[in-house]
């Protein structure tokens, strides 16, 4: 689903490394948590699959495709395979619940009554359609994750990354968007989950790629011993 091959990313003409050398491949339908400190390359990693940045060195593949040297005019066939979820939320707050979500399908010249029909789908799935007409910000921060979730996953992307999606949220709020995910793995969705939490992994049975100055030093696949997490 998902392969980097030698990925190298530096910023700041060369000056700042992000990943060094990553080669790995996450196959269909696994669920994924990237953990590691602030500046180890967990979201630069998930950028570089929707084609947010370009790598300086190596090869990505989203589904067999080589999207690194892709035309710009195709990079959108690409990013309407994926779902992006975002620690900040990245609501419009001006539009209702319903209209962030089917803002989405507008946008790609999505037939009404199918925008109508899907957007009450995914609101009910997330348990915000009593709320379609609020606006976001009367909405709790659990709520307004959701309802970032629902956008993502409208147009039912075979790949979800989400950076840091409980990161502003309580243990119980935590929980219950972590519960959706792992309902949309049920699916056969991939996703993938950038966390500072090390119990995520464990209590979602996922698995675990640490990064440490953009380098794995851990694959839960690969390294099956009690290496210390730290």
């Amino acid at each position: 689903m998902i392969k980097f091959v030698n990925i190298s990313k530096w910023y700041q003409d060369n000056t700042i490394k992000a990943l060094d050398n990553i080669n790995i491949e996450i196959n269909r339908g696994e669920l994924v948590f990237l953990t590691g400190a602030s500046g180890s390359g967990k979201t630069t990693f998930l950028q570089l699959i929707y084609r947010g940045i370009y790598p300086t060195a190596g090869e990505i593949y989203v589904e067999n495709q080589e999207i690194t040297e892709l035309p710009d005019r195709k990079v959108p066939m690409i990013r309407k395979k994926i779902g992006v979820v975002f620690q900040d939320f990245k609501l419009l707050y001006k539009k209702t619940v319903f209209e962030n979500v089917a803002y989405i399908m507008k946008i790609m010249n999505e037939k009404k009554s199918m925008i109508n029909l899907k957007t009450e789908n995914i609101l009910k799935e997330v348990g915000l359609w009593y709320k379609k007409d609020y606006l976001p910000h009367t909405l709790s921060a659990g709520e307004q994750q959701r309802l970032s979730i629902a956008r993502a996953l409208v147009n039912n992307p075979p790949i979800i990354l989400a950076d840091e999606p409980t990161g502003n949220l309580d243990f119980d709020n935590a929980l219950n968007v972590m519960e959706l995910f792992k309902k949309l793995h049920y699916k056969a969705a991939t996703i993938i989950i950038v966390t500072h939490n090390l119990e995520l992994p464990k209590l979602f049975n996922g698995r675990h790629i640490k990064l440490i100055d953009g380098s794995i030093v851990y694959d839960s696949i690969k390294d099956n011993t009690n290496t210390k997490q730290e």
